[in-house]
């Protein structure tokens, strides 16, 4: 029996900004369930914040995201290189706290907090 998806389409799509389940879903024709396609993005690329999270008051995010502006970053400036209205999340591109990112909800991915 084959698979009713194709994992990498759906993969290459959930990496792509802005595209979400529900339009992944609708743009493949999959037969599964809106919330299987969740679970593989989830499984394969990692929980992404909601904004809710994101804007929800942190000391510890606050802390950071203070450090972070003093290094000369803004909160509403992706770091792939677009401008977001509301805050954006938070990326580890390394392990230091000086390779931390702003990136909006679309680029996120599990290393944010």
């Amino acid at each position: 029996m084959s698979p009713r998806y194709d994992l990498a389409e759906i993969l290459e799509l959930a990496e792509q900004p802005g595209m979400t389940a529900p339009l992944i879903k609708e743009q493949l024709g999959l037969r599964i369930s809106l919330r299987q396609v969740q679970r593989i993005i989830h499984y394969h690329l990692g929980q992404r914040p909601t904004r809710a999270a994101i804007e929800r008051r942190n000391p510890l995010r606050e802390a950071v995201v203070s450090h972070m502006e003093e290094s000369g970053l803004s909160r509403y400036y992706c770091h792939e290189g677009h401008r977001t209205v509301r805050p954006c999340a938070i990326r580890a591109l390394g392990r230091e706290l000086d390779t931390f990112v702003f990136v909006c909800v679309q680029q996120a991915s599990h290393t944010d907090f």
